[in-house]
């Protein structure tokens, strides 16, 4: 069974309030498709929404579902925690504030001094990525200006809300 993608769609009426909403989408020959051809659809789409109501049609979004690949791990490393993190700032090429990039249940190894090793291998190939074109585009922030280079990293804990929410009800 194929994964859908999601097409949504962000409304605004004239109290300022604003509703999503979600459409979900298969391609008839998903071996033939392109990127054209699913933006066109949700292009039709969502003319389609805005014909059909009050509201006005201000935002929405593609979400592609990818398959892991296989040449990542199959399991995670033993006594892990995701919350574990290193955030690495990036410089944002036209813009004075960087851009946070996690690493999420950070190796040891990629500390040093109780410091984030930026020159440790695993880290410096990540950073070299995101700051140079990649074959097809650039990384980037919400509003597509490009991440040039670090500006710093630190290791941090994260929780999310459902390991926080786990947490509470499990102690006693």
């Amino acid at each position: 069974m194929a994964i859908p993608y999601v097409f949504s769609y962000t409304f605004l009426d004239t109290n300022g309030v604003k509703a999503s909403v979600a459409y979900y989408y298969v391609p008839l020959a998903p071996s033939t498709v392109t990127i054209q051809h699913v933006i066109d659809d949700w292009h039709t789409l969502g003319g389609l929404l805005d014909d059909a109501s009050n509201a006005k049609l201000i935002d929405g979004k593609i979400t592609l579902p990818e398959p892991r690949d296989g040449a990542w791990k199959s399991d995670p490393v033993e006594e892990n925690d995701v919350s574990d993190v290193i955030t690495v700032n990036y410089a944002i090429t036209g813009n004075r504030y960087p851009q946070a990039g996690l690493i999420p249940n950070l190796k040891n190894s990629e500390l040093s001094g109780g410091r984030v090793d930026l020159a440790d291998a695993d880290i410096a190939a990540l950073t070299a990525f995101v700051t140079a074109a990649t074959t097809y585009g650039n990384i980037t922030n919400t509003a597509g200006q490009v991440a040039s280079g670090v500006v710093d990293a630190f290791q941090s804990d994260r929780k999310h809300r459902r390991q926080l929410h786990n947490k509470s009800l499990s102690e006693a």
